[in-house]
């Protein structure tokens, strides 16, 4: 079984380092973007299993990538990652499956990014993502 593409948008250059490196530990291929264009652009070639977004970047905000991703029938959970002061349902009903508030423990990053997976692959034939 080849292992889960997570593709890790932010525009905070130790950010990414740490959730790539973080990640690469357990075993997941990490693909990462400082924007949203540059984060659109590679979810077209990876195809990735679960995207980790920054709600804060300049130029498209978080949830103005969601917005796109959705028009291009992206169907990988996006999971936001933010520092901001933003409702759980509020991030729900604008498209992303999960909410991770920074600052976070790794092992609360590791248990998001597992349960998503794990849904994806057994929700694959099904239309509950």
């Amino acid at each position: 079984m080849e292992p889960s593409r997570i593709l890790i948008i932010d525009d905070n250059s130790a950010i990414l380092t740490m959730l790539q490196q973080a990640l690469q530990l357990e075993g997941y291929v990490t693909h990462t973007a400082l924007n949203g264009l540059e984060g659109l652009a590679l979810v077209k070639l990876i195809k990735p299993h679960l995207v980790l977004l920054d709600q804060s970047m300049p130029g498209l905000t978080g949830f103005e990538v969601v917005r796109r991703l959705q028009l291009t029938g992206n169907t990988a959970p996006i999971i936001m990652v933010t520092a901001n002061d933003i409702d759980r349902n509020t991030v729900l009903a604008r498209g992303c499956q999960d909410l991770l508030t920074k600052p976070f423990r790794l092992n609360d990053l590791y248990e998001i990014v597992q349960r998503h997976l794990q849904r994806q692959a057994s929700c694959s034939d099904c239309e509950c993502l």
